[in-house]
């Protein structure tokens, strides 16, 4: 128990380290690619000179704070995610993260999951209707109201 406290009281403001550690302790074959690693590495440099908070946007998906049907593992890797940024953002003072859910966009990924709830016969065919009832942004005027939300959240 000891090791673990110890472990979360680690103090550290180096948020590329920190975020390669924690992905190598949940899965290590996972590593903060060049361009992730280049970001983190300017924005920790342009907050520092400007003594400012480091602000990280996750683009995150209503699916991370509801259940849907036969989705478990997909929900609970999304709220996994959701939570880890939470903690990490609560640990280190001067980093926070933002999640931003734009609502069920019409993309790729979309027209696989409506044409598997017509193979498997999913009597809930809900992203169908929503599909069919407009229900689905463009990412386009996701993008946008992203944007927006950061500008009045004075992110941007």
């Amino acid at each position: 128990m000891s090791e673990w406290c110890n472990n979360q009281k680690k103090s550290n403001n180096n948020v590329r380290q920190l975020l390669q550690e924690r992905i190598e302790k949940v899965s290590p074959r996972r590593e903060l690619n060049t361009k992730e690693t280049k970001r983190l590495s300017k924005l920790e440099g342009i907050a520092k000179i400007h003594n400012m908070d480091l602000h990280i946007v996750n683009i995150s998906t209503g699916a991370a704070v509801r259940s849907i049907p036969t989705w478990a593992a997909y929900c609970s890797s999304k709220a996994a995610a959701k939570i880890f940024l939470d903690c990490l953002g609560d640990e280190e003072e001067h980093v926070q993260f933002e999640h931003i859910d734009p609502g069920v966009l019409n993309t790729a990924m979309q027209n696989e999951v409506r044409k598997s709830e017509i193979e498997t016969g999913d009597g809930n065919r809900y992203f169908s209707n929503l599909k069919e009832t407009g229900g689905l942004l463009e990412p386009a005027i996701a993008a946008h109201k992203i944007i927006n939300t950061l500008i009045g959240k004075k992110i941007l």
